[in-house]
């Protein structure tokens, strides 16, 4: 599907912006972000549709919280949010471990 992709390209704005070798085009718009939430929402909806949107769950949130912190884009923050907000759980181990993620 389009997961890999995405992540792909995420992984790699990353990688030049950490080498300085892409600039941010302004203050409003930070392509990071963009992508980093592309990422996550493709690799939810690819693993939905095949039956695994708990996994789908899993690694979305693993992909975007390295990226939240005090003073980070908010759209992070808020689409981490939205993704736990609407993940129903099968079963409290699966909870007990999104929850230790968030703990980290």
């Amino acid at each position: 599907g389009a997961a890999l992709p995405a992540v792909m390209t995420s992984l790699l704005c990353q990688l030049l912006e950490d080498a300085e070798v892409l600039e941010e085009l302004s203050d409003k718009y930070c392509l990071n972000t963009e992508l980093l939430i592309t990422a996550s929402s493709s690799i939810r909806s690819s693993l939905a549709t095949e039956g695994f949107h708990d996994l789908g769950t899993r690694l979305a949130v693993r992909l975007l919280l390295p990226h939240v912190k005090i003073g980070s884009d908010l759209r992070i923050t808020a689409n981490l949010v939205d993704t736990l907000e609407h993940h129903s759980p099968n079963s409290d181990a699966e909870a007990n471990s999104l929850l230790s993620l968030c703990r980290k």
